[in-house]
């Protein structure tokens, strides 16, 4: 009797049950998911992009001046942002109970092309994140995190960033990915980020 491919089955099958590290990033790039287990790190989407081969010059062009990096992460834009929420909401009420959040990073910035109108709704984000947080902590275990509202009197319109890290099996995180897919799928919300719409 061949036990190899029993021996290979019983490998794939002990796999499914390794904990692999999930980091998903919203900011002004749109969304970036990165799966990392152990050592190994592999972006899930968007996909990486091969750097094109430099074409050979004869003469060498003067190098330009690269404008400097922005400090910090950029938020990206909040209305977008609300349409990933509802998708992101009803997976994390099916996987609860079994999920541990290692890391929560959520700044909120306020913004209007009115000052007053910024003020307002500063104080009406303080006011939800208030009441969402002891909710957040009932449903979830979050074992770090830093949740914060801004706001930016000269912004035309209000940014959010946000960062999760999350570990589970998986068999867990291929269940989740296909569920994840087929709604981000039939809500066309790939192709708003890629639009920028």
């Amino acid at each position: 009797m061949n036990v190899l491919p029993i021996v290979i089955l019983a490998v794939l099958l002990l796999m499914l049950f390794l904990r692999v590290g999930i980091s998903a990033e919203y900011g002004a790039d749109g969304v970036v998911v990165t799966a990392r287990i152990g050592w190994l790190s592999l972006r899930i989407y968007p996909k990486p992009v091969r750097p094109e081969k430099p074409v050979k010059k004869k003469r060498k062009a003067k190098k330009e001046k690269k404008p400097a990096a922005p400090t910090g992460k950029r938020g990206g834009d909040f209305g977008q942002f609300k349409a990933w929420l509802e998708v992101i909401l009803n997976l994390l009420t099916q996987i609860r109970k079994r999920l541990t959040i290692n890391e929560l990073t959520l700044v909120y910035t306020a913004a209007s092309g009115d000052a007053a109108a910024a003020a307002l709704q500063y104080g009406r984000a303080c006011a939800v994140v208030a009441a969402l947080v002891p909710v957040m902590e009932r449903g979830f275990k979050i074992r770090r995190r830093d949740i914060q509202v801004l706001v930016d009197f000269e912004a035309p319109r209000p940014v959010v960033y946000v960062k999760g890290r999350v570990s589970m099996a998986i068999w867990e995180v291929l269940r989740i990915a296909v569920a994840f897919g087929y709604a981000v799928v039939k809500k066309g919300l790939l192709k708003k980020q890629k639009g920028g719409s």
